[in-house]
């Protein structure tokens, strides 16, 4: 399965990389807003094409997006006139959702409302590579990176467990084939460093709600589309109020010096709001690297090392003036103190041991 989540990292570190311009139309065409009667689709594959359809006016990127998935994803794929009208709906669609994408990067840019920047910007290469124009240099670990004037977040009860030289996730039911239900063994590269187990509560003080898009640009959207499914009816009525996503993959240690250290793995994702969390992988073997930027310029690379070559980021719903308990595991340098945890979309919070 192929992922776009974990690109995260590189754009969170090295910031958007510049284009000229506004997005280039691709055509002419405006995209339709309702089905012609006259196409045959197999089986239930109407149902999903109208729907995607229907948004066109309110929400041109998830058009384009669930357009897409239809036409190049979904089983079983549309054909004949069918194929060709979704075609051409999907091409129309594009310059819309880029141009969207595009206003929304830079509200977010305005409001140093970094989980915003980066979906925009994931989102948009993924549909076009360079389609957004940078508005502004970001400096990971800088002032501005760590005093977003965009609050979502509020931070408490923080605190810290040295795990030593690594920290293994035994499978709940070993010996059974289950997609995800692994034993997991992670280990920071870097001798010099150890791996800690950081808990805290996140309460979401913000009363907007994150674009219906936030997981394309992390998730293969089967995944997605299975995660829908399962969803308890419950939860399904939470993503009708305001609620935002905690991704634990834009969640950090802040070292001493300005060094970042990404979340590698959350073992626990405890929400007051949904009883089901989304948890992405890397596919094996890849590793999932996470990045540090030392006050000198030097860049430290630290790998995670596991059975099957992966570490997770988890995504769970949050609905406002609701909490999370999270555990998460970071690799920091041996022994480091004044350590903080760092949520984007919040102020820095010290690290009790």
């Amino acid at each position: 399965m192929q992922m776009i989540a974990m690109v995260v990292l590189g754009v969170l570190l090295s910031g958007p990389s510049s284009s000229s311009g506004t997005p280039p139309e691709i055509n002419k065409t405006e995209p339709a807003t309702s089905v012609p009667g006259n196409l045959h689709w197999a089986k239930d594959l109407k149902t999903h094409v109208e729907e995607a359809t229907a948004l066109v006016n309110n929400d041109p990127v998830m058009a384009f997006l669930k357009s897409r998935y239809i036409l190049n994803d979904k089983k079983p794929s549309p054909r004949g006139k069918g194929r060709a009208w979704l075609e051409t709906q999907v091409n129309a669609l594009e310059p819309k959702a880029l141009r969207v994408l595009q206003e929304n990067y830079e509200t977010a840019s305005r409001n140093f409302d970094v989980n915003g920047v980066v979906t925009s910007w994931l989102l948009a290469g993924s549909i076009r590579k360079e389609s957004l124009t940078k508005t502004r240099e970001w400096s990971e670990g800088g002032e501005e990176w760590v005093s977003a004037t965009h609050a979502i977040w509020r931070v408490t009860d923080v605190h810290m467990t040295r795990l030593g030289g690594q920290y293994r996730q035994e499978a709940q039911f070993p010996g059974r084939s289950i997609p995800g239900d692994t034993t997991l063994t992670i280990a920071p590269k870097d001798k010099g460093c150890e791996i800690v187990r950081v808990n805290a509560r996140v309460e979401n003080i913000s009363d907007g709600k994150d674009p219906a898009y936030f997981l394309w640009g992390y998730a293969d959207p089967v995944l997605i589309e299975v995660w829908e499914v399962l969803q308890p009816d419950e939860d399904k009525n939470v993503l009708k109020g305001s609620f935002r996503w905690l991704n634990t993959g834009c969640i950090a240690v802040l070292i001493p010096g300005g060094a970042l250290s990404r979340c590698l793995h959350a073992p626990e994702c405890k929400s007051e709001t949904a009883a089901l969390s989304l948890t992405v992988r890397n596919d094996p073997p890849h590793s999932f690297p996470t990045f540090s930027v030392y006050p000198d310029g030097a860049r430290t690379r630290m790998e995670v090392i596991s059975d099957d070559g992966w570490a997770s980021c988890t995504f769970v719903v949050v609905a406002s003036g609701k909490k999370v308990d999270v555990g998460l595991l970071f690799a920091v340098p041996k022994g480091a103190s004044g350590l903080q945890l760092l949520v984007n979309g919040s102020p820095p919070v010290a690290i009790e041991e």
